[in-house]
């Protein structure tokens, strides 16, 4: 008989499968089942003849709960497509009632599990994270169009960026769809918590590298967050205004925050990048190349995610 049920990581034989989905680790055991008992994580198990096969596992990153990233997708070896599907149906039909996006994070590696979102009108996109040595290097030098300007990020910019973020991220923008953090309320959050170090997985916020361009009237038109973490430069965020592109502006931003992260001895630079970006092509064109690459599937309510299935 199968049926699905609430996922609960403290009972023996579900405990089980979050061993198997985490390698059994103890240190992510023991912080993933705090999550469920705190109920900063919930999740669905599929059961047959009272024994669990698969198992999903979700956060919301918002209240109230409108954007939902499925964090688990896991079955024991040779779980038939069908259980899968019909986890993922309930799943998914929980997430929907109030869900405006859902994303998975990381790649699916399990086929049932692939074809189950594709099913579910979930559109995968490759997203790869590039990196350019800096230590000993002879950098790439950009000049500003006549009349435009580059300051650090100061405080008194801080609203016009935001609003250059908003902009810059339309719904019908690749990352826009990609990356459900990079658009509205999420990204101007994520935005604003850096700048003042309370966004997690930073060392800090890399102030004389985060830059913003300003036009001939004197008004934000652009910006570049960057951040250090890991002992290197990141690019956490790189927007120009729609109006205000194909000037080279982004060049001279990512070339200058470059120039201040090698004279502040970081080795590296790195940013991530949806495969299908065209700012893809401006990153290779300064050096950057391809580290890690790997899948995320996103579903909007909307469906604007259609525009980009392949």
């Amino acid at each position: 008989m199968l049926l699905t049920q609430p996922f609960t990581p403290t009972t023996p034989d579900h405990l089980a499968l979050l061993r198997q989905a985490l390698d059994d680790d103890a240190n992510l055991i023991a912080r993933v089942q705090e999550a469920f008992a705190e109920e900063r994580m919930q999740g669905l198990c599929r059961v047959l003849d009272g024994r669990p096969i698969a198992f999903t596992g979700w956060r919301w990153k918002d209240a109230p709960p409108t954007f939902a990233q499925l964090v688990f997708l896991h079955s024991e070896a040779d779980v038939t497509p069908e259980p899968i599907a019909a986890l993922m149906d309930d799943t998914l039909a929980a997430l929907r009632e109030t869900a405006e996006v859902i994303e998975v994070p990381s790649p699916v590696a399990t086929p049932a599990f692939h074809a189950a979102l594709q099913a579910q009108d979930f559109v995968f996109f490759e997203r790869c994270t590039m990196l350019r040595p800096l230590a000993g290097e002879n950098l790439p030098e950009a000049a500003l169009p006549p009349g435009y300007t580059i300051m650090i990020w100061g405080d008194q910019h801080q609203t016009q960026a935001e609003h250059i973020a908003l902009a810059a991220n339309a719904p019908n923008e690749i990352d826009a769809v990609a990356v459900p953090d990079a658009t509205g309320k999420h990204l101007v959050e994520i935005l604003r918590n850096m700048r003042i170090g309370r966004y997690p997985g930073i060392d800090r916020w890399h102030a004389a590298a985060s830059l913003v361009v300003l036009t001939p009237a004197g008004d934000v038109c652009g910006y570049i967050a960057t951040v250090v973490a890991q002992e290197m430069g990141f690019v956490a965020d790189m927007a120009v205004h729609p109006a205000h592109r194909r000037k080279g502006l982004a060049r001279v931003l990512l070339a200058r925050s470059m120039a201040a992260c090698q004279l502040d001895d970081l080795a590296t630079m790195g940013l991530a990048v949806t495969t299908r970006n065209p700012a893809r092509a401006l990153y290779a064109s300064l050096g950057f190349e391809a580290a890690t690459c790997g899948d995320v599937a996103v579903w909007w309510r909307d469906g604007r995610q259609a525009q980009w299935r392949e």
